[in-house]
C-alpha cells in the first residue's frame, strides 16, 4: 500500500505547477500544452511502473510479503572462546594491514650486491642506513639564527 502522505505531496505539487505554469505572468503555457503534458507523464509514469515490476520479477525481487508487526528478530548470540576471539582479531589485523600497506613494504627485502664490478664494491662499502642526513642547517634553523642576530651553526658569543 503505498502511503497516502507521498501520494497526496506528489498530486499537490503537480498542481501547484499546473497553477504556476498556466497563470504565471513568467510562463503562461496554453491549457492545451497543459493538456499534453500531462497526458504524456502519465504514458510515462505507466511505462516506468510496468517496466520496474517486469525488471524485478526478471532477477527475482518481486513482491514479498509485508511485515505486520515493529518486532525485531532474536538473534541467537554464541559465546566464544577467548582462544576464537584473539584468533579474529588477529585475522581482522591482517586484512587492515593488507588493506594499508602495499605487500612490498610488510615483507622483509633483501637485496644481493655482487661486489666484483667498482658499483658493487661503492655499494657495498656504503654506511648508509637508507636514511640521507644534510649537514646544511635547514631553513628553520637559518631563520631562528638571524633573528637571534648570530650565525646559524655556532654559538656567535
Amino acid at each position: 500500500m503505498p502511503s497516502l502522505l507521498l501520494l497526496a505531496s506528489v498530486l499537490g505539487t503537480c498542481v501547484l505547477g499546473i497553477i504556476l505554469a498556466r497563470f504565471a505572468p513568467i510562463f503562461l503555457v496554453s491549457g492545451e500544452n497543459i493538456g499534453w503534458i500531462i497526458l504524456a507523464n502519465a504514458i510515462v509514469f505507466v511505462l516506468l511502473d510496468f517496466g520496474k515490476v517486469g525488471f524485478r520479477l526478471l532477477i527475482g525481487d518481486g513482491a514479498v510479503e509485508v511485515i505486520k508487526g515493529d518486532g525485531l528478530v532474536e538473534v541467537k548470540v554464541e559465546e566464544e572462546s577467548d582462544a576464537t576471539k584473539e584468533l579474529k582479531k588477529k585475522m581482522r589485523y591482517e586484512v587492515h594491514k593488507g588493506a594499508v600497506i602495499a605487500e612490498a613494504d610488510r615483507s622483509p627485502s633483501i637485496e644481493v650486491i655482487d661486489t666484483k664490478g667498482l658499483i658493487g664494491k661503492l655499494r657495498a662499502a656504503s654506511v648508509t642506513d637508507g636514511f640521507i642526513r644534510s649537514n646544511v642547517p635547514s631553513f628553520d634553523v637559518t631563520m631562528r639564527s638571524m633573528v637571534a642576530g648570530r650565525p646559524a651553526g655556532g654559538s656567535g658569543w
